[in-house]
């Protein structure tokens, strides 16, 4: 199959340079849409600009990255899972809108958080990496059971239920 893959492919490419369509943007443009319905193996980067849409069993080996807004139906994941940190170094009374799922808090100064808006399902770990307490403040927006004060390399995560930041787990400060 792959043989025959490979020919057809071949022979396309061909066809494009005695046509005339050689140069590179011609070759782009009359490969727009393809639509592959057996198995495909492909090596080498790959970028796709625009929606990339899998579906039925699927295997992605190697690193894979994800920007902006990714969405998985069932997903099994092997290997680490790694979430980019973003830095946040504000002091003071904030309320923290998450654009990201990770944040690393580094406040000179005490800072006390108040979470904003999210959408169901968002998920958050604020992590403080510095001596200078954090406090979430429960202000209805989350749910866990009252102020959650973070000290140095403490961590909090929480999933947004129906509009609301649910505690999944925090530090035992007592």
């Amino acid at each position: 199959m792959q043989n025959l893959t490979k020919l057809v492919l071949m022979s396309l490419l061909l066809t494009f340079m005695v046509v005339g369509f050689a140069n590179a943007q011609s070759v782009k443009d009359r490969f727009n849409g393809i639509i592959v319905d057996h198995d495909a193996i492909i090596g080498g980067d790959v970028d796709i600009a625009g929606a990339l849409d899998v579906t039925g069993a699927s295997t992605f080996t190697g690193a894979q990255t994800f920007t902006g807004a990714a969405s998985l139906g069932d997903a099994t994941l092997s290997g680490l899972v790694n979430i980019a940190p973003t830095s946040y170094a504000l002091t003071g009374a904030q309320t923290l809108t998450p654009t990201v799922s990770y944040y690393e808090l580094a406040p000179a100064a005490v800072l006390t958080l108040t979470l904003g808006t999210g959408s169901a399902g968002d998920y958050l770990i604020l992590a403080n990496t510095v001596t200078t307490s954090t406090v979430i403040v429960d202000t209805g927006a989350t749910v866990g059971g009252g102020n959650i004060t973070l000290g140095e390399n403490d961590i909090a995560e929480f999933i947004n239920v129906d509009g609301t930041w649910a505690e999944i787990s925090s530090p035992d400060n007592s």
